[in-house]
């Protein structure tokens, strides 16, 4: 038996420096942890697991010690994982097993390995504790960062709101933004934007700041006291009321909005909806039209950038006037059309500051005045159809065309008016196409009109115009004039043949004027059965001798 503890204790001694060099850190008294300093991890070694005690070892044979496992190498791993854990078990296994065999050589080293293990374990504890606790701390530090974030937050929302009692409002332009509430949908589509609301005052109301910026920065407006005037303010503010904000910018559109306002309720001032529109009997402006871009308005029309290009409020039983307020936030528009309508009033001149103006229809109206000398001013009219009104005064001397610039103007009309005065000469329209003077007083002699190359379609029927007819007019339009009614004048003398060049004519009215004769050989040659164009030629029966019953079947006795 003592062989047996000698060689068990030899055997330990072999192998104890692996055991005592893997668990070689300090014991539990070692590690005393300051709140300055930490020890650094202790360098472990990994024990392979031994094979387990049987029965048979405890016969202690020398002869079978051979299946003991050698001393394993030492390896550098200074971390402790489960697979540590895990051969602690087995340590503890073993150094069991062999107390109960009564080995008590064994005893000691296995109180060493339980000291270790235990140190290791409380190492592993304490090291979890402390990151739990720098998590829950760091935790605790987000929370209450964020909390004084959201505080501060609050509080800068609170001092971003302006002290309105202190603003001065009539030098602060408000901002607009996008209304509080949903307003009621309309039919027309929506072309702008929609913006946040308008921050007011407590002393300020969406009265005061839209009749402030249309009145005290503006000098479009000559007189609030005017009803389109009061109607159009009172419109703009019912619309912000009811969106609870002011929907578009206070900009140039804006004051386009506001010109539109004045011309709709100028037009048809016994009708506070204003305008109807016979295809349905609904009215302009009305309650759809409310927090809609002017441009998707019905009978308008815009350019790309949302500006008014064109307004046509042809045939709506319109009995007001044309408003004198509104064309200077109108300053865009190129047509304008109010024909077949009640119109009274005279032509604004704000109407002639319109630079951009190509097109006036205001035909069939009962509007009265006179055609103001700043239509000089418009360049680019091509068309300006004013027929079946009351207009009075002469032609503006100031339409003609100047010495180095060529008036684009194709159609003039003001056929069935009270217009006096003569032709001007030298007016130099080299693109006019129609010219419509009849049902007039105009009086005089008649300018050459040798100059307007392009005239097709002369009227200067029903006027007091006298003298000779020069031969002249015959051949204006280059040659190639369709149509010229100069009846009911009084032109006297011989009516010219010189016309051999006119074969394109195709309307011809000489009657009911002092004419004693025609030159018969070229205009007895006009017809279609000579080989021209003529279908219809009128004269008095005293001056038609072409000889033919077609040319002179409908003279006038």
């Amino acid at each position: 038996m003592k062989d047996c503890n000698t060689n068990q204790q030899q055997e330990q001694s072999e192998e104890l420096p692996f055991d005592v060099e893997w668990q070689s850190f300090p014991s539990h008294s070692a590690f005393q942890f300051t709140s300055e300093s930490r020890p650094a991890s202790p360098t472990i070694t990994p024990v392979v697991s031994r094979p387990p005690i049987t029965q048979e070892d405890t016969t202690c044979n020398v002869t079978d010690s051979s299946h003991l496992p050698s001393k394993p190498p030492k390896t550098s791993d200074t971390s402790f994982s489960r697979e540590d854990e895990e051969v602690k078990g087995d340590v503890d296994a073993s150094m069991h097993d062999k107390e109960e065999a009564g080995d008590t050589s064994s005893c000691s080293s296995h109180t060493i390995v339980q000291e270790n293990a235990s140190t290791n374990k409380l190492f592993s504890l304490t090291t979890k504790s402390v990151l739990i606790a720098v998590l829950l701390i760091v935790t605790l530090i987000i929370t209450i960062l964020v909390a004084v974030h959201s505080v501060l937050l609050g509080q800068r929302s609170e001092d971003s709101v302006p002290a309105t009692e202190f603003t001065d409002w009539s030098t602060v332009r408000p901002t607009v933004s996008a209304p509080i509430e949903t307003v009621s949908p309309s039919s027309f589509p929506t072309t702008s934007p929609t913006l946040a609301p308008t921050t007011l005052s407590p002393t300020k109301t969406f009265d005061d700041i839209i009749t402030d910026f249309l009145f005290q920065e503006n000098s479009n407006v000559s007189s609030a006291d005017d009803p389109a005037v009061q109607k159009a303010v009172t419109w703009l503010v019912d619309e912000a009321n009811a969106a609870q904000s002011i929907l578009f910018p206070l900009d140039q559109k804006y004051l386009q909005r506001f010109g539109l306002l004045i011309l709709y309720f100028s037009v048809d001032p016994n009708d506070t909806d204003n305008i109807i529109q016979p295809s349905n009997n609904s009215r302009l402006p009305n309650q759809e039209m409310r927090n809609q871009d002017e441009c998707s308005w019905p009978v308008m029309t815009c350019d790309a950038n949302g500006m008014l290009t064109a307004v046509k409020l042809s045939n709506r039983q319109l009995d007001g006037t044309l408003p004198v307020e509104c064309w200077g936030f109108l300053s865009n528009l190129k047509s304008i059309d109010f024909s077949r309508n009640e119109l009274s009033g005279s032509i604004p001149e704000g109407v002639y500051d319109i630079s951009r103006l190509e097109e006036i229809f205001l035909y069939k109206n009962r509007l009265t005045g006179v055609i103001s000398p700043k239509i000089g001013y418009l360049w680019s009219l091509r068309r300006f159809h004013l027929s079946h009104n009351q207009i009075s005064g002469p032609i503006p001397g100031e339409l003609a065309s100047s010495e180095s610039r060529i008036r684009q103007l194709r159609y003039f009309n003001v056929h069935r008016n009270q217009m006096t005065g003569t032709i001007p000469a030298n007016m130099r329209l080299r693109q006019l196409f129609s010219m419509d003077l009849g049902y007039n007083q105009f009086d005089g002699t008649l300018p050459s009109f040798s100059e307007a190359v392009r005239l097709r379609h002369l009227y200067l029927d029903h006027n007091r115009f006298s003298g000779t007819f020069p031969s002249s007019v015959l051949n204006a339009g280059d040659g190639r004039l369709n149509t010229l009614f100069i009846n009911d004048n009084e032109f006297a003398g011989t009516f010219p043949g010189d016309h051999q060049q006119l074969n394109y004519m195709v309307e011809l009215t000489i009657e009911n004027n002092n004419f004693v004769s025609m030159e018969k050989n070229s205009t007895c040659q006009l017809d279609v059965f000579s080989g021209g164009e003529l279908v219809e030629f009128k004269s008095d029966c005293l001056v038609c001798r072409c000889g033919v019953d077609f040319m002179c079947r409908h003279c006038q006795l």
